[in-house]
């Protein structure tokens, strides 16, 4: 089995090439040892997380997604909008949803909540989209966020959908 480090980032397109260095399991275990060697913590990167998760998306590999996403991404929550952002346009909102809670749960933004909303939207699921977009702009008023009169029109839009 091929060290992970042999591996270049460009090459690190395929599920293939994942599961060749042992998967998760073995980029996980690196980041562990190569942390235990330097005495503090180093995270996996951004474009390796990000990689992975998109391969799993893309690959229809959704549960190992969103185990991924609930083990090591909480922090990655620009990484997870996309990656749900991706999962609607495949008509995967369902797959979104479970995504986008994860990540508002650990990042309780604004524009976590409008994007968890989004999903329930494209579910049309319409009250639980209202109710989101209702956090959302909750948040929004407390923080003084620019996007306030967006999240109160994509309300008014959902509220109009029932």
């Amino acid at each position: 089995m091929p060290e992970i480090n042999e591996i270049g980032l460009s090459e690190f397109n395929k599920l293939s090439q994942l599961e060749k260095i042992g998967g998760t399991n073995a980029i996980i275990k690196y980041y562990q040892t190569l942390s235990k060697n330097k005495g503090y913590k180093i995270n996996i990167p951004t474009i390796i997380y990000s990689r992975i998760g998109f391969l799993y998306a893309n690959n229809k590999k959704y549960k190992e997604l969103l185990q991924w996403v609930e083990e090591q991404g909480r922090g990655n929550g620009y990484v997870n909008y996309y990656i749900g952002q991706n999962l609607i346009a495949q008509n995967r909102a369902e797959i979104a949803i479970k995504l986008f809670l994860l990540n508002s749960i650990s990042n309780a933004s604004a524009k976590s909540w409008k994007s968890l909303a989004q999903a329930y939207e494209a579910n049309k699921e319409y009250q639980q989209a209202a109710k989101y977009y209702q956090k959302a702009i909750d948040i929004a008023k407390a923080s003084n966020d620019e996007n306030l009169v967006k999240y109160e029109q994509l309300k008014k839009h959902v509220l109009g959908k029932q």
